[in-house]
Formats: structure tokens, C-alpha cells, sequence
């Protein structure tokens, strides 16, 4: 038998099975990923085969040797079993779940080496229920073209700087900045539908709070619980909307960050408040962020701005100041609701699942799906708590450790 070589930090991907032997595989660096080398004895020839989420450029790609699919990972149909075929000789069958907030995926993959159409030779499992930890992002790193100059990649397009840039022009800067896949279709609209007269959309929160007057390209609305915004900016240049938002919901301990389709969701137990965060497109649209919370007057402070920037060297070519200490009411949170799935029953959802209400225990791949269902997972402690700890033990005392050392009766009811 041969064993995976892992490139990640030790124990961060637990479980991976043997492997036959003519086969080896390694988890990449990134933990993100598996490259595999098989010997095709018969043929006399190697094959490498692959599979990488590449989270922090939005990659998924798949493929044997030169052949091979890459796609966005928004793209992903989660939870379906996909083939990518060698022209039939290798073939890769794998499987993707997405758990946000436990910030893993979980993967399977199969393959088989096949000589005839009618059956394969060889079948390997390389992941089964895999957790893969996702990276923490650096989406505040520079331009991805090195030394990016929007002026002197214009010259060599032959594309005169002008108002506005040609739609043709626009669709291949995003194309080479990387952000084409993370753009909404079609764009956020402006309106000034329901708006005071400082361009701010606050029906949703029923808080009166002191807002600054929004620039120009710019329109801003409040959520339901008021503690964030969601805002849609033009930016003449291009032609073009771009969708940005801060959201803190302290009620469920989460903070959202987005730019279009770009998003990040954070647990509060994880964000340092009062800090200055950045989060970029292609480091070309900008959001910064500060929050800080006010324990003493139960209140949030906001700061936020937004740019958009094309020179690596110089400043930006907009600058949007949107909230500048603004003085946000914590809303009071209900600690008694019921389950976030309306009428949630057990049996119901194993039967979804295709399960029998009679199994005894939740493969653990379901159990990370249920806890995620009922928004439970960001809350759970890790490592979980152990009755075998001493401060558990009981000695058959009707469960309960009392933690006197004195030989005192106790009455249990």
C-alpha cells in the first residue's frame, strides 16, 4: 500500500485512505487540493491527475495531464457527482459540499483507469468525506497584472482614454484583472425610490440614526436590524454598477463583507472590532471597513469607504467617504425563537436526505449538513466537550460530579 503525502500542516486533513499500489497522491500545500501519479503499467507511460479549489482566485479545475476543466467556484453545483473523462481511458468522479461556517468543504473523489468501454481495470476512492479547511484570504493583496497601469495597458489596447471605455475594452480589463467571474449580471440598479434627501433607503430600520450625505454614484441602504449597508456605486468610467455591503447581524454573531459576488462571512467570535478592514476586487474596487462596539451605551460605530482604483502606482480615480463614525443602536436579540426551518422535524429531513428515520447516528458529512441547516455550526465549540474529562466523571452519582472532594450526601431526585 501507498500512503498520501501531505503538504499541509500536520493533522489539518485527517482520515485519507490507502491507496493500491502504481498509485500515489499528494494533498497540495494549500490543503485546497489533490495531485495524483499513476503508473498505467501495460501502457508503460504515468498519468497525473487532479483536482484544486483555488477559493482565493475563485478556481475550480479538474483535469489529467494537459487536459482539464477549470471554472468558477460560485459555478460549483454543491452536492452533485460529476465524471471529467480522459477520453474515456481515466476517469475522475467527485463530489463537493460547501460548509460556510465550519469554513470547510468536504470532498469526495473516485477514479478508474479503463482499456475497454464495457468496464475499467482499476477503481481507487482518493477522498471520501474529506473536510478540506479553507485559507484565510488576503483580498486586500495588490493588481494581479504586476505593476498594473490602467493608462499604459489602454496604450497597448489602442484604446484612446476617453469618459467612458468601450464595452469591448471594459469586458477584457475585467477578464485580465480576474474579476470577471465574480460580477453580477446584470448590475445593481440605482434608485432613489423611497430615499431621504441624503440618497439613504432606511425604511427597513426603524432607528432614527444621523446619516451623512452620500456622494455622488452612490446609493446606500440599511437592513431590517440596521447594523450594516448595502450599496450600489457607478462608476462612469465603465459603465457600471458594482455592489458592495457590510452587514453585521449581532443577534446570530455574523459579519458579511461583499463586492458583488464576492462574499465573506465571518463569525463576530473571529473579526477584531475597531480594527480597519479591506476587502478588493481585483484591487480595483475597494471596501474598507471599521467597527466598533460601544458596550456601555449598547451602541455600534461605523466607518466605511469605498474606491475604485487602476494605477498601482498613484491614488484612485474615486473615492467615496460613506460612513464616518456613525453612531449604529444594537438591536435586541430574542433568545427564545424556535428553529430557524419553520416546523423542522427530525424524520422529516433524514427522509429528504434519503435516510431512514431508524438510523441510530448521522454520518458525520450529515451531521455538518443538518448543523449548517439550522445555523447551529459557528456556535459549536471545537474540541467538544468530553464526559471522560475529570470534571465529568461521576462515579455512577446519578450523573453529576459535584466537585466537593468532602464526603458530603447528596440527594438526587
Amino acid at each position: 500500500m501507498i500512503t498520501f503525502i501531505s503538504g499541509c500542516e500536520a493533522g489539518a486533513i485527517m482520515d485519507l485512505p490507502s491507496l493500491q499500489s502504481r498509485l500515489s497522491c499528494h494533498i497540495t500545500n494549500s490543503c485546497m487540493g489533490v495531485d495524483c501519479c499513476m503508473d498505467v503499467q501495460k501502457l508503460g507511460l504515468s498519468l497525473n491527475f487532479y483536482l484544486n479549489l483555488d477559493i482565493c482566485n475563485n478556481r475550480f479545475t479538474v483535469g489529467v495531464e494537459n487536459l482539464n476543466r477549470t471554472i468558477s467556484i460560485l459555478n460549483i453545483e454543491f452536492g452533485t457527482i460529476h465524471t471529467f473523462s480522459f477520453m474515456g481511458l481515466l476517469k475522475i468522479n467527485y463530489q463537493i459540499y460547501d460548509f460556510p461556517s465550519e469554513r470547510v468543504f468536504v470532498v469526495n473523489v473516485n477514479m478508474s483507469l479503463c482499456l475497454e468501454s464495457s468496464g475499467c481495470i482499476f477503481q481507487q476512492t482518493i477522498l471520501r468525506d474529506i473536510k478540506l479547511p479553507k485559507p484565510l484570504c488576503d483580498f486586500s493583496q495588490g493588481f494581479p497584472v504586476k505593476d498594473f497601469s490602467l493608462t499604459h495597458w489602454l496604450e497597448k489596447q489602442d484604446v484612446v482614454i476617453s469618459k467612458t471605455l468601450p464595452e469591448y475594452t471594459v469586458d477584457l480589463l475585467f477578464h485580465q484583472l480576474g474579476i470577471s467571474g465574480y460580477l453580477k449580471d446584470p448590475g445593481c440598479i440605482q434608485s432613489t425610490n423611497n430615499t431621504n434627501s441624503f440618497g439613504w433607503n432606511t425604511l427597513a430600520c426603524s432607528e432614527n440614526i444621523s446619516l451623512p450625505h452620500l456622494p455622488n454614484y452612490v446609493s446606500c441602504h440599511l437592513p431590517n436590524y440596521c447594523t450594516g449597508l448595502l450599496c450600489c456605486m457607478m462608476v462612469p468610467l465603465l459603465q457600471r454598477t458594482f455592489e458592495t455591503h457590510v452587514l453585521l447581524d449581532a443577534c446570530a454573531y455574523k459579519l458579511s463583507i461583499g463586492i458583488e459576488k464576492l462574499v465573506i462571512n465571518e463569525s463576530l467570535f473571529d473579526y477584531t472590532l475597531n480594527t480597519w478592514k479591506t476587502v478588493s476586487l481585483g484591487n480595483m474596487i475597494r471596501l474598507e471597513f471599521k467597527i466598533e462596539e460601544i458596550r456601555v451605551e449598547k451602541i455600534y460605530l461605523f466607518d466605511a469607504k469605498m474606491s475604485v482604483c487602476f494605477e498601482t502606482h498613484g491614488d484612485c480615480r474615486y473615492k467615496f467617504d460613506i460612513l464616518n463614525g456613525v453612531r449604529i443602536p444594537e438591536q435586541p436579540c430574542s433568545w427564545s425563537d424556535d428553529f430557524v426551518i419553520p416546523g423542522f422535524n427530525i424524520d422529516n429531513w433524514m427522509s429528504d436526505k434519503g435516510l431512514s428515520s431508524s438510523l441510530k447516528q448521522l454520518p458525520p458529512i450529515l451531521t455538518s449538513q443538518l448543523l449548517e441547516d439550522l445555523d447551529l455550526a459557528d456556535y459549536l465549540l471545537n474540541p467538544s466537550c468530553d464526559q471522560s474529562a475529570d470534571k465529568y466523571k461521576t462515579d455512577h452519582n446519578h450523573g453529576w460530579n459535584s466537585g466537593n472532594k468532602k464526603k458530603e450526601k447528596v440527594t438526587f431526585m
